[in-house]
């Protein structure tokens, strides 16, 4: 009985010194680290939407300059109805100059997009962490139980035998 007593009481020290040794994390924190994995994906998610529209916009401009090269001086303005005339260069210049800020535009996008992705991918691993430890502590707790009603249970039969012995 002493034996089995002794080696129920050191897997219970052995559990004991692991979770000791595990950092102080729960589901609170698991909560926490989800919700900020979240918050990483949708910043992503907006930023990715950015990008498109930008992209679009950029596309369509592209369009409208190549448009306005083909038709010449003589065309007329779909928003104005007044012909380019004399103006079409200044016209032009404009919309290659928003077509730069554009493109300028969707290289900060796409720095951003690529923080956002590098700021999720690091929030998703802390996450599993947390998931992991959590998952191992409630592991180690389950296989301390059935140590701690062994010591108990034991110690109950030694006190039974030693009251039969007096």
């Amino acid at each position: 009985l002493d034996r089995k007593s002794t080696a129920a009481q050191s897997q219970i020290e052995v559990v004991d010194l692991e979770l000791a040794g595990m950092p102080d994390s729960g589901p609170a924190d698991i909560e926490v680290s989800a919700r900020q994995l979240d918050e990483a994906r949708d910043r992503w998610m907006e930023c990715r939407a950015q990008v498109t529209a930008n992209s679009k916009a950029g596309d369509d401009l592209k369009k409208q300059i190549n448009e306005i090269e083909q038709i010449g001086p003589d065309a007329v303005c779909d928003r104005c109805h007044r012909p380019f005339g004399d103006d079409l260069p200044s016209i032009k210049s404009h919309l290659t100059d928003e077509l730069a800020g554009l493109v300028a535009a969707g290289e900060r996008l796409a720095v951003d997009m690529n923080r956002n992705r590098e700021a999720g991918e690091r929030c998703k691993l802390a996450l599993a962490d947390l998931e992991k430890r959590e998952a191992r502590r409630k592991e180690l707790l389950l296989t301390k139980e059935p140590s701690k009603r062994e010591v108990l249970d034991l110690a109950a039969r030694r006190q039974a035998i030693v009251k039969r012995l007096a």
